[in-house]
């Protein structure tokens, strides 16, 4: 993808554990968002996280790699919009999602939550691609896998439910797992 635009600058989570330092990822993925997220469009909104937050944290395998949460996702404290206007006044989730309970024992940190299509559905979201601005970013994860693709988050969750997860990843440029 060599004529792919600045927007288009994946953060691999190798590179993240290589940096070894937790407080200049956070910084990292705070600048890049501001760089380039009035572009791509990929987070209905960001909570910047300390880890360790919680009694008893560890670390964790992942040093406290910024993560994304699709918005149908629960990520405590924050509401759950499902990308429709009918959840406008959702209150904030009370508890994480077990995914994201998972992640953070890793060593995660939930930065915030990613656009989704209502309902991961259909309706897309704003969120554009950041590798061709004119062309989809796929389907229902499109803001997962835009955030990781421009190099906003080293990690995200998606959801897969028809090709959600691996349509986005494919056309953003990004790897996924479901």
């Amino acid at each position: 993808m060599n004529d792919a635009p600045d927007t288009w600058r994946p953060w691999s989570l190798r590179d993240h554990l290589a940096e070894g330092d937790p407080a200049a990822s956070r910084a990292r993925a705070e600048a890049r968002f501001r760089e380039v997220d009035p572009q791509v469009l990929a987070w209905v909104g960001r909570e910047p996280a300390e880890p360790g937050d919680e009694p008893g944290h560890e670390p964790g395998p992942l040093a406290g790699a910024p993560l994304g949460v699709k918005d149908v996702v629960d990520l405590a404290g924050v509401p759950t919009r499902c990308g429709s206007a009918l959840r406008a006044d959702a209150p904030p989730a009370t508890e994480d999602a077990a995914i994201v309970t998972a992640w953070r024992r890793a060593g995660a940190v939930p930065v915030g939550k990613t656009v989704t299509t209502e309902f991961a559905y259909f309706s897309p979201g704003p969120t554009r691609n950041p590798a061709r601005p004119g062309h989809t970013p796929g389907g229902s994860s499109s803001g997962s896998a835009a955030a990781v693709a421009s190099g906003q988050v080293p990690l995200a969750i998606g959801a897969q439910t028809a090709g959600s997860v691996t349509r986005p990843a494919a056309y953003c440029g990004v790897a996924s797992s479901s």
